[in-house]
């Protein structure tokens, strides 16, 4: 909202506060649209992913904190990109973060990209990543 105009910092200590050109916003005459960020928790939140299977052995069973609050149809779309993830960076003989973040997986996941554009719009793809994984994980997106 401060990118737009509508809060600005004041005073001394930057108390953020409205400007003129938020009143039609307050009044409720005009919206402002944000996009989405997926935000990951440091611990466990403490709830289920829904549509989770059940606890089973492995490392394959286990739910990163990134997983936590995808609905059930994400967190399948999570696992496959985590699957090939693993079979990726195995393959590179690097750790599977190197590859990509369980974060940038879950916004895959929440944002489901069809094209380059839309991968180098989540946090985590650049150019670089893009170029060596981009076909890969539009691949595993599709399904």
């Amino acid at each position: 909202m401060l990118a737009v105009g509508l809060l600005e910092a004041q005073g001394e200590w930057g108390v953020l506060a409205p400007t003129e050109a938020a009143k039609p916003v307050l009044r409720g005459e005009a919206e402002v649209h944000m996009r989405e960020e997926v935000v990951v928790r440091a611990g466990r939140s403490g709830r289920a992913v829904r549509g989770a299977p059940g606890s089973g052995s492995g490392a394959g069973s286990k739910r990163s904190a990134a997983a936590a609050d995808l609905t059930a149809d994400q967190a399948e779309v999570f696992e496959r990109l985590r699957s090939w993830r693993a079979e990726e960076a195995k393959r590179q003989g690097v750790p599977g973060y190197v590859v990509f973040s369980d974060a940038t997986l879950a916004a895959l996941s929440v944002h489901m990209p069809g094209d380059d554009a839309a991968l180098l719009a989540i946090s985590g793809i650049g150019e670089v990543k893009l170029e060596r994984y981009g076909a890969a994980v539009l691949g595993v997106l599709q399904g």
